[in-house]
């Protein structure tokens, strides 16, 4: 187990710099210890907003939300499989030949992302802490009880998403009826106001050094791991359904793509054929549970005076829906293309159309929910415009930077700086904005207006720039 664990670690390094510069991703780590000296060194700015359990709080449920979104692998596991003809041949398939069971592959592939990610994102936040220990006087055991916290909440979500994904490879209805248990579980709690220590027990874990919560969390931890093990298959059989030839009636639906509605076509097909719109669900709607969640959370304990309102929500479901994006573009064995008189361009704007179809749907019916709840209606308009305007400019940039690598290419440092520079300045301007517009409505709608023409502005400018930067790429 532990032969194949390195391995695999080794396996990803070689992965992800196969794709991208090996010094970029190698400074990854670097800029997140930058990043968290550099809030660190600003504590007491951020301790006259909010109080020092709101801060922790806020730490905590980040880290058990990155440990969700990050815990995706497993959904990918199984393509991994099934991929392995190719080019790459991933050790999580090494069963297919080889006298290795599929479920300790499975579970060396979980362990072996809870360390990677301990050591590209844990490591660097209690580095940079340390690190401002001189200038503000924090205490050093306090640093690295709470990097320990930090850690449980980062793995507790992991091993969710795992478990989860475990599911749903196993049984997609019973997943399903997981989904909605969890939705009904979170808006119980918000209806009752139950503790988030049930929920993030490492917050109450390094407040109040609470033995009954440190139990609660290696329970979580060790029973969504288990039972997610028991539940990969010990054998693994690719199954190769049969479909009818739908391709030239599909050609004919979407003939407004021009020259390219047979490729649309056939990426419409492989969403349906590959269920990948489960996955897209997963990786979406989950996150907007829980960002709801939390935003109530603030809003109920926070000492100023904050409204979510649902031009909020909005603006954060554009910025979340950068993770459609991602799952199309891992559909696909890439390398089928290079045989065929294809461009990457082609290809990645495809993609582009085809979020956008998604997208609309999905966080139309959310934000006209939200609406409801809040009962907003009155705000649904521009809602919907803003939903529309940051989903567009966050999937097109994503595209012009990661074009069809995206999974990889944002490892590279330069190109992380690059996105984060593009995605967290319009999103800052707009929750500045969306907080004040109760108060400032004519000069926050004015804000807005500009804000989002400048979006447009600069989405019309990536998507034509796409041609050019990814015109000589290869697939």
């Amino acid at each position: 187990m532990w032969y194949l664990l390195k391995l695999m670690l080794k396996e990803e390094y070689r992965f992800h710099t196969s794709f991208s510069n090996r010094k970029g991703f190698i400074l990854f780590p670097f800029m997140i210890l930058f990043l968290t000296f550099i809030i660190a060194m600003s504590a007491p700015q951020l301790f006259q907003r909010m109080s020092y359990g709101q801060i922790i709080l806020s730490l905590h449920a980040s880290l058990f939300i990155y440990g969700i979104s990050m815990g995706s692998f497993a959904f990918l596991g199984r393509e991994y499989v099934e991929r392995s003809s190719g080019k790459i041949n991933f050790l999580i398939s090494s069963p297919l030949l080889l006298p290795i069971k599929f479920r300790k592959t499975f579970v060396a592939f979980y362990l072996h992302d809870v360390i990677f990610y301990y050591i590209m994102v844990i490591i660097p936040i209690t580095a940079g802490l340390i690190l401002s220990v001189p200038a503000m006087g924090y205490s050093l055991i306090s640093i690295l009880f709470l990097s320990i916290t930090l850690f449980i909440c980062f793995v507790i979500g992991l091993a969710f998403c795992f478990f989860m994904s475990a599911i749903y490879i196993k049984n997609i209805p019973a997943f399903s009826v997981m989904i909605v248990a969890l939705a009904v579980l979170m808006a119980g709690s918000i209806l009752t106001s139950r503790d988030i220590g049930w929920f993030i027990p490492g917050m109450n874990i390094y407040l109040d050094k609470s033995i009954f919560h440190l139990g609660l969390a290696l329970f979580y931890i060790i029973f969504f791991s288990v039972s997610a093990a028991l539940f990969i298959e010990e054998r693994f059989e690719s199954v190769r359904p049969k479909y009818q030839n739908h391709l030239p009636r599909m050609t004919k639906r979407f003939r407004y793509f021009r020259g390219n509605s047979h490729l649309f076509a056939k990426e419409y097909l492989d969403l349906l054929r590959s269920r990948a719109i489960t996955k897209i669900a997963f990786s979406f709607v989950i996150p907007l549970l829980i960002i709801t969640f939390m935003s109530w959370l603030l809003n109920s304990h926070i000492v100023m005076e904050v409204e979510f309102n649902t031009v909020f929500y909005a603006s954060m479901v554009g910025f979340f829906s950068v993770m459609i994006y991602y799952w199309l573009t891992t559909m696909d064995n890439l390398e089928s293309f290079q045989v065929l008189p294809l461009d990457v361009p082609s290809i990645i704007k495809i993609k582009l159309a085809l979020f956008i179809i998604i997208s609309s749907i999905v966080s139309t019916i959310y934000i006209v929910i939200i609406s409801g709840i809040n009962d907003e209606f009155h705000l649904l308009g521009i809602s919907l415009f803003i939903m529309f305007t940051t989903s567009f400019y966050i999937a097109t940039s994503t595209a012009y930077l990661t074009g069809l690598r995206t999974h990889s290419y944002l490892f590279d440092i330069s190109i992380l700086i690059r996105f984060g520079i593009l995605s967290a300045l319009p999103l800052i301007c707009l929750q500045i904005i969306v907080l004040n517009l109760n108060t400032y409505w004519f000069v926050a709608i004015t804000a807005l207006l500009i804000t989002t023409i400048i979006m447009i502005i600069a989405t019309i400018i990536l998507y034509k720039g796409i041609d050019r930067k990814w015109a000589r790429a290869a697939f």
